[in-house]
């Protein structure tokens, strides 16, 4: 076969090289929350003597800083609620890490840490997606109108990329605090 390619004057390298894409390994495999977005998220865990009451301080002193609850109830760790409790409040970006702070009194602190759930970057990304896929999509629409498993594919890579969008753009000036109350143990 070999012979036969190079009798032809065809450079075997030539035949055996995929074409270059220009989108790296797995950039459109790539996929992006649609859910509930933050910016920025701070974990604290704190500590307590009493539950009840630092439940309420944590309450009390986030409503003040203008954070609102983001679910419904203190959730209990493993089953058990008086061993541990957590919460998570949506506040904005600008108060987030004040108000996070302010609850170190409230107990002793056993962990802080925040990372970013979000950025302009990625934002960015997304929108050349967006932009690249709906271009693609309309010069080829006769095409793909015999090739409905394409269209149908292509159409709904779109729509989640949108959804992406949305939820992430809703989320760049918003912070979670997750916030976990650990009862200290009582000397009976």
């Amino acid at each position: 076969m070999l012979k036969i390619l190079l009798f032809l004057g065809l450079p075997v390298a030539l035949l055996s090289a995929a074409p270059a894409s220009r989108y790296p390994e797995g950039y459109w495999e790539r996929s992006y929350s649609s859910g509930n977005m933050s910016s920025v998220q701070y974990n604290i865990k704190l500590k307590v003597e009493d539950m009840e009451k630092a439940q309420g301080e944590v309450q009390r002193m986030l409503t003040e800083a203008g954070a609102t609850l983001s679910g419904n109830a203190w959730g209990g760790s493993y089953g058990n609620p008086k061993a541990e409790r957590t919460l998570n409040f949506a506040i904005g970006v600008g108060k987030a890490e004040q108000a996070a702070k302010k609850l170190f009194a409230i107990g002793e602190l056993q962990s802080y840490n925040t990372y970013q759930q979000v950025d302009k970057k990625t934002l960015a990304e997304i929108a050349t997606k967006i932009k690249e896929l709906s271009v693609e999509i309309a010069a080829n629409q006769k095409a793909l109108q015999k090739m409905p498993i394409a269209e149908h594919f292509l159409n709904s890579q779109l729509r989640k990329l949108k959804q992406s969008r949305d939820s992430i753009s809703a989320g760049l000036d918003r912070a979670m605090l997750v916030i976990t109350l650990a009862q200290a143990e009582t000397n009976s």
